[in-house]
Parts: C-alpha cells; structure tokens; sequence
C-alpha cells in the first residue's frame, strides 16, 4: 500500500496542478500558476519516491508499474501541456497554439508505452529518450523560474537568467514541440533512479532527495537551469559517443 500511497500523490498533484491553472483563468492570479508549477515538480518527487519505497519494502507489482504510468500520464503529460498552453503558448498564436502542447501530451504517452514494453530487456542504467518527468519538469520549472525573476532582486545570476528566461519565452512553441521529440526519440538519458553514492543509505539517500528539491523551490532561479541541463545531456551523450566511434 505504501508505494501505492505515493503513485497516488503523484496523481493528486497533476490533478491540484490543473485546477489551479483553470483557477488562474478565472481570477488572473499569478500566484495560481506558479503554485500549478510547483505542483508538478512535487509530483515529480513522489514519482521519484514511489520507486524506492518501493524497492525498499519490497513492494514492487505490475499493479504498481500500470498506475504509476497513467499517474505520469497526468501530472508529467497533460498538466504541464495545460500550463504551457495557457501561461505561454496561447497570448503568443492563438487557437493553433494548442498543437506544440497536444503534441507533448501525446509524447508523453508514446513515452510511457515504450517504457513500459521495454521494461525487462532495456539497460536500467539509462532511458531510451527523455524521461517524461524530465520533460515535465523543464516545462513547470521554466513557469516558476520565469514568473520568479519578475520579483527577483538585481545581480548577475538574476540578469542573466531573466535574460535567459525572457528569450526563452518567445521560444516556447518550438521547445515544447522539441522536448516532446526529446522523449521520442532514442537519446540514451542516464537514469537517476540507478545512481548509487557509495556508502550512503538509501533512506538518507530519499531525504536528501527531498531536501534538495525543496531547497530549489524555495529558490526558483535555479530549477530551469538544472532541468533544461538534463534536457540536453541526452543529446550531448550522443554526440560524444558517436565522435569516439568516428575517432
């Protein structure tokens, strides 16, 4: 039950996610979309959670798998395609708009089939393609980063990501379309779930986990950076495997 307990939460939070969006479209509260944001990056977290708790008390089930991927469906599929589509893709194109974040949702759902067929036979040291909480994640983290800077004092880091994050904004059409390639697609992306610190326990290994992604809540500028990182080093390990064969 207690892994079960968590895939749920996960669940919940896509569902709270969405319900604060359809609140900001009724109240113009910018407060409603970084709380949906956030509440996909915690969703995240119980994915991540779910996981190891499962491993750890031995709960592992195909009940377990089947729920956990239509929890994802939700809160890594169509919530972050919902806030996309209202925080930033339609002011900047209208109606037709709603295809870059269609498609992502979509994405996620090719992605999660795979993963699911190919549980058993693939490398679980990586994910063939973008893991879809990967790509939820650069999709919210973006919404708190940019809403964040708004309020942000003045410095360095400040200016650059408000730069960063303005730029990205006009963008946001082809980097929605280009994440939902990313999970697609065959990059090799290394999976966090087989990173084992030596000598740490796996519990204190879940409560730093958690502690961290706190940490960067309450501190927004950093999510983006971290995520969109992610996001490319599927692309980066490619490239370099492929220049060491050429080589």
């Amino acid at each position: 039950m207690l892994p079960t307990l968590f895939t749920l939460a996960n669940l919940t939070c896509g569902f709270l996610s969405i319900f604060f969006v359809m609140e900001d479209q009724f109240h113009h509260e910018r407060t409603a979309i970084v709380t949906a944001a956030v509440l996909i990056l915690v969703g995240i977290v119980f994915d991540l959670l779910d996981g190891m708790v499962a491993r750890l008390t031995h709960g592992t089930s195909e009940f377990g798998v089947q729920l956990d991927s239509l929890a994802d469906l939700v809160t890594a599929g169509v919530a972050p395609a919902v806030l996309t589509y209202a925080t930033f893709l339609r002011d900047s194109g209208g109606a037709v708009m709603i295809v870059p974040a269609l498609w992502f949702a979509l994405a996620v759902a090719l992605r999660l089939a795979r993963f699911n067929v190919s549980t058993g036979t693939a490398d679980p040291r990586y994910f063939t393609g973008l893991a879809s909480p990967g790509g939820a994640g650069f999709l919210a983290s973006f919404a708190i980063c940019h809403y964040g800077l708004q309020t942000a004092g003045k410095g360095v880091l400040f200016d650059a990501l408000r730069w960063m994050t303005d730029g990205a904004g006009a963008l946001m059409p082809y980097l929605t379309f280009g994440v939902g390639l990313l999970m697609v697609s065959t990059f090799p992306y290394r999976s966090l779930k087989q990173v084992h610190i030596a000598g740490l326990n796996p519990r204190l290994l879940m409560v730093a986990i958690v502690v961290g992604v706190l940490t960067l809540v309450l501190w927004p500028p950093l999510i983006f950076p971290l995520f969109a990182a992610y996001a490319l080093s599927g692309v980066t390990m490619y490239v370099v495997r492929r220049a060491r064969r050429v080589g």
